[in-house]
């Protein structure tokens, strides 16, 4: 099963000027994807800011200027600003934000631009090279209102803005298949379609930073045997990945906080909460440490 999510998604349209900005929201979770999906009368875009590196995905301009960018590895955003080349007229966005999308490198896999004059808008086919990933479609006409579609998909909002009209839509595949959708318009007119697929995180393995918490308390008579309380906790902070359920193992936890008392050393699994008789014993500093071995952990994707 494909670890991607969709996270959430916000629209803006204009009509004059060469910028445009969209507002999440809610910022986004930094290492997750952000797809933009553009659409505008008469210019290109040349540049987009906001969250990290920004790049075109697919742009097909035979009748209107149908243009989709992704920033992988984000930081966390509110605000992403698009900047045409030149006063495009009438313009909209469509952002989105993803989740479980392959982030130590480019999620982008294959691509492909379609254009024609009618009522339908039909994407090209494109066949994404590993299973799991995700879909993105998207189409800008100067046809009528929408009428249905997309075909397979599931929509994202669609955006008006007055004679131009834009259609995006996405898929989460569980099997590496030819991807194609479209839709159709109310009358007649020219349009142009692109699609895409974005690859699916695989990491298994890597490394990140590991916060563990162990709190030991101890009660019981000195020279005689006690109850010692283990709680313990374990996370991986690394963007896009959690640690294994139960991997990361407490060997020998050495000392309990109760001043005066030791606990002998015991096995603990993190992520637990353990209650252990063992024997107690006096020991001189009132201010004892905590001392643990963790395992190196395996690292998993999140689903």
């Amino acid at each position: 099963m494909s670890a991607i999510g969709f996270v959430q998604q916000k629209t803006a349209n204009a009509a004059t000027g060469t910028t445009l900005a969209v507002t999440l929201d809610a910022a986004s979770t930094a290492g997750n994807c952000l797809i933009m999906a553009i659409g505008s009368a008469a210019a290109a875009v040349s540049s987009i800011s906001g969250g990290g590196t920004w790049a075109r995905v697919k742009l097909s301009a035979s009748h209107v200027y149908t243009d989709l960018w992704c920033c992988y590895n984000c930081s966390a955003v509110s605000t992403v600003t698009v900047t045409f080349a030149s006063d495009p007229g009438k313009r909209m966005l469509n952002l989105s934000e993803w989740r479980g999308l392959k982030f130590a490198s480019t999620p982008k896999d294959a691509n492909a631009a379609a254009a024609g004059i009618g009522t339908t808008q039909t994407t090209a086919t494109i066949t994404p090279t590993v299973a799991g990933n995700l879909v993105i479609a998207l189409a800008l006409t100067t046809a009528g209102v929408y009428a249905s579609g997309p075909s397979d998909f599931s929509a994202l909002t669609e955006s008006d803005n007055g004679n131009i009209h834009m259609f995006s839509g996405y898929l989460i595949q569980s099997a590496a298949t030819v991807a194609s959708t479209g839709w159709t318009t109310s009358s007649y007119g020219g349009w142009d379609a692109v699609i895409a697929d974005f690859k699916e995180n695989e990491d298994r393995t890597g490394t990140g930073t590991l916060a563990s918490t162990c709190t030991l308390t101890a009660t019981g008579a000195k020279g005689g045997r006690g109850t010692v309380t283990l709680a313990s906790s374990v996370t991986f902070a690394s963007a896009g990945r959690k640690a294994a359920s139960g991997i990361g193992a407490l060997v020998e936890t050495l000392v309990m906080t109760a001043a005066g008392w030791i606990a002998y050393p015991f096995l603990a699994r993190m992520g637990l909460s353990t209650d252990s008789v063992v024997p107690l014993v006096s020991i001189a500093s009132d201010t004892p440490s905590v001392t643990t071995v963790s395992d190196a952990p395996t690292i998993e994707r999140l689903t």
